[in-house]
């Protein structure tokens, strides 16, 4: 079950990293114009904020099912 834990923290930590690193990226590049032929659909501005603000927590979650998983390892 700890390795399990472990494993899927790891796993949430990655696609959530991916995921703020590809909006705050693109919220990025709409900000600074060098997407300048497409319209953008959303502020780059949100884009940022909610890269940072709601990938942290998700990231967060996996790393507590990383820690969980390591004292789950240690105190059975």
């Amino acid at each position: 079950m700890s390795k399990l834990l472990i494993v899927t923290g790891s796993a949430v930590m990655a696609v959530s990293a991916l995921a703020a690193l590809a909006a705050i990226i693109t919220g990025t590049s709409q900000w600074l114009g060098l997407m300048a032929p497409f319209s953008p659909h959303l502020p780059p501005q949100s884009l940022v904020v909610g890269g940072l603000f709601l990938g942290v927590p998700i990231i967060a979650s996996g790393w507590a099912m990383i820690w969980f998983g390591g004292w789950m390892r240690n105190h059975r």
